[in-house]
């Protein structure tokens, strides 16, 4: 990683600057304004001089936030200022993600078995199928555009592992409905403009998730009504609800939309992420190749694979350490805490960052340096990896996430390998996530080392120091 730029936030009464001008330099670049603040100011640093967000870092503050849920809870619906439930499907709001408390645990209860090792396993001929198809669409090109290519498999991953639809013209209504609502919901004109008027994109947002709502709801009925047989996990949820009379319509509709919402972008991210780091070290393909090679000898991987595949999962741990899906976490108070001897208000927003603990040298030895052996055979310590999260609130799914990617990246190295181009710009940019900014195209060769240009420019330099 390059030098990390000094914004020159000047600390007031042990707080830092003035609110809107931090918030302009996080949303021009948050991974050098959160390191920078690190660098500057140390593991807490409050925003403002009557603070009401707070930044911390390292693994000492995460176990601290991340290991009292009566405190430090996740953002509730309404929580969120530009979300006025009125003007939402409700359902969005029964979501996982916004759940606290006993609601919160009672339905990890009910979704834990689906994410359990052997539960997942399952699903790795689909991983491989809907793989081997995307692979299947390349034959016959010598580049692509890599972000909608892995966009595109993760949104087939999810429709088919957590709601049953394999292509049809329902999955293609329901991702469309998935796409809408995300481009609307995460677009600026929404944020700048929460007013629900007929023609903003805030109305226009309100309409999609209704939309979304009424489609799930019908896709649940024709399960119930043709039969729940199958192993995707909407069905399993269905059948849990004649055991389970308190988790309602609703609450399923929540669920099924909340998963599928923190998977497919984080998934994708995940997957481009990974394929860029090997096609910027070919030291390490030639490595992970040999491995899966000598494992394989030329056929399909199975789940059984993946417990014997060490450096291949140390290369998707690498990736998730240097670029996670996402930069930083966001919890609120629910009581007045301290922190570095400072009292802090109910409703302060405290703000964690994966992409900087897991950065620091202490733990991480040169920590921009792309290493997945340092993953092999080792325990790293408690809260210095959190690109799931940690604690009560650890990701449900890091288990899937980390089967599902080890088990594309095997089946892709063994059809391909992928380079950048000649004269490419590699630029990494993302408020919350990593993704190559629009354009960035891949060249597809025979299975082996991908080469790496000579003249590769970009800001990739910023998050990965490839010398040497």
């Amino acid at each position: 990683m390059g030098a990390t730029i000094s914004y020159r936030v000047t600390p007031s009464l042990s707080r830092v600057g003035g609110v809107s001008g931090n918030i302009l330099l996080f949303w021009s670049s948050p991974t050098e304004y959160m390191q920078s603040l690190y660098d500057h100011f140390g593991d807490v640093v409050p925003l403002g001089y009557k603070p009401r967000n707070v930044f911390v870092f390292g693994p000492a503050r995460n176990r601290e936030i991340l290991s009292n849920p009566e405190v430090f809870e996740n953002h509730s619906f309404e929580d969120i200022n530009y979300f006025n439930p009125k003007d939402y499907a409700r359902e969005l709001a029964l979501g996982l993600g916004f759940l606290n408390g006993p609601a919160h645990r009672e339905r990890r209860r009910l979704l834990r078995p689906s994410f359990l090792k052997e539960s997942v396993s399952q699903y790795t001929p689909t991983f491989v199928a809907l793989t081997e198809r995307m692979l299947t669409s390349w034959q016959g090109r010598e580049t692509f555009e890599i972000v909608p290519e892995f966009m595109n498999l993760a949104v087939s991953m999810g429709l088919k592992t957590l709601m049953g639809l394999d292509p049809s013209p329902t999955a293609d209504k329901v991702k469309a409905l998935f796409e809408e609502m995300f481009g609307l919901v995460f677009s600026l004109p929404y944020a700048l403009f929460p007013v629900n008027i007929r023609g903003t994109t805030y109305h226009k947002a309100g309409v999609a998730t209704r939309k979304l709502s009424v489609a799930i709801a019908e896709l649940i009925e024709h399960k119930r009504q043709t039969g729940l047989d199958e192993d995707d996990i909407l069905s399993q949820l269905i059948r849990l609800q004649a055991e389970n009379p308190e988790f309602t319509g609703s609450d399923l509709i929540g669920t099924v939309t909340g998963l599928f919402r923190g998977m497919y972008p984080n998934i994708a991210s995940a997957l481009v992420c990974i394929t860029l780091l090997l096609a910027l070290h070919p030291k390490v393909t030639e490595e992970v190749l040999q491995e899966i090679n000598d494992r394989l000898q030329g056929r399909t991987i199975t789940a059984e694979d993946l417990d014997h595949l060490p450096l291949l999962e140390g290369v998707v741990m690498e990736t998730l350490r240097l670029l996670p899906p996402q930069y930083w976490l966001i919890r609120i108070s629910r009581s007045p805490y301290v922190l570095n001897g400072y009292e802090y208000p109910t409703g302060t927003n405290v703000l964690l960052s994966p992409y900087v603990t897991q950065r620091m040298p202490e733990f991480y030895p040169e920590p921009d340096r792309f290493n997945p052996h340092r993953w092999i055979g080792v325990q790293h310590q408690p809260f210095t990896f959190i690109p799931f999260a940690a604690g009560v609130r650890h990701c449900l799914g890091s288990v899937y996430s980390l089967h599902l990617c080890m088990t594309v990246i095997a089946t892709m190295l063994q059809r391909y390998s992928v380079s950048l181009l000649p004269g490419a710009k590699l630029d990494l940019v993302g408020l919350r996530r990593a993704f190559p900014k629009n354009g960035t195209h891949v060249k597809l060769g025979r299975p082996g080392v991908p080469v790496l240009p000579t003249d590769l420019t970009g800001n990739y330099t910023r998050f990965i120091n490839v010398s040497g």
